[in-house]
Formats: structure tokens, C-alpha cells, sequence
């Protein structure tokens, strides 16, 4: 009743530019990601419900640094990936039969992380963890029959 299963598939781009008096930078970042989740939708009331769901996503990474104060030794980028869990549990409010919005905390984390640049292998890169505060829409039907 209550379970749902999904997928997700993720990309970002970033550009940042800085000039200042050593020169400009700029720096490009690509991002694609394809994953799994799972979750359970717990009703609180007939319009309010609380929906935590874990999530496991693969990540690819590419960055590309310009300009003439790029990074030194950056040969002009590094590649990457990682594996990470995400969790997010929405409060939804269930603004008509299947419909909701919701609102609630969210964190992503690296359980894997593997970076090279120009050929070397980083054998130790950083891991990264987000969080914030997540909006969500969405609705679902139900199979005739």
C-alpha cells in the first residue's frame, strides 16, 4: 500500500568564472548520475503524510579548468566517480487524490570516491556530503482493472 519502489537518473552542470588581480579561472563541472530508492508512505491524517525514503546512486564526474590562473599541476581537469546513499524523508500534504507537495530534510553522502587527473589516480580524492531542505511534487495512478 504504502511502498514505493523507483529510480533516478541525475544531471548537473556548473560554471564558475573569478577575475581577479592573478588572472581569471574558470571552472566547468559535469555531473550524470543513475540510481535506485525505496520508501514507505506513512499516513498521518486524510491529507498529510510522512513519505522517509534511502536512495543508492552512481555518479560520474568530469571538470575542466581555463583561463590564466587555472590550477597549477590541474593538467586542465580531473575525472571521477562515486557512490553514494541519499535519504530524504518529505512531509507530503495530499492536495487531491493523487496529488501531493512536500517538504523535508535530505542528505547525500559518499560511500566511494575514486578521482584521476592526466592519467595519475588520486589514491586518496574527498568525499562529499549535501543536505538541505528538499521540495518534492509529484502523484501516481492506479492500474485499471
Amino acid at each position: 500500500q504504502g511502498l514505493s519502489i523507483g529510480g533516478q537518473v541525475a544531471y548537473a552542470h556548473m560554471h564558475q568564472s573569478i577575475n581577479d588581480a592573478t588572472g581569471n579561472a574558470t571552472t566547468d563541472t559535469d555531473t550524470f548520475g543513475i540510481g535506485a530508492r525505496i520508501g514507505y508512505n506513512i499516513p498521518i491524517s486524510d491529507f498529510l503524510s510522512f513519505w522517509p525514503k534511502v536512495g543508492l546512486i552512481f555518479n560520474v564526474a568530469s571538470e575542466s579548468f581555463g583561463g590564466t590562473a587555472a590550477p597549477a599541476g590541474s593538467n586542465n581537469g580531473f575525472s571521477g566517480n562515486a557512490f553514494d546513499v541519499q535519504l530524504y524523508a518529505p512531509l507530503l500534504l495530499h492536495l487531491a487524490p493523487h496529488f501531493f507537495m512536500g517538504l523535508g530534510p535530505g542528505l547525500q553522502t559518499d560511500l566511494t570516491a575514486s578521482q584521476s587527473s592526466g592519467g595519475q589516480s588520486n589514491p586518496n580524492p574527498p568525499k562529499t556530503t549535501s543536505y538541505g531542505l528538499y521540495f518534492t511534487i509529484g502523484g501516481w495512478t492506479v492500474p485499471a482493472g
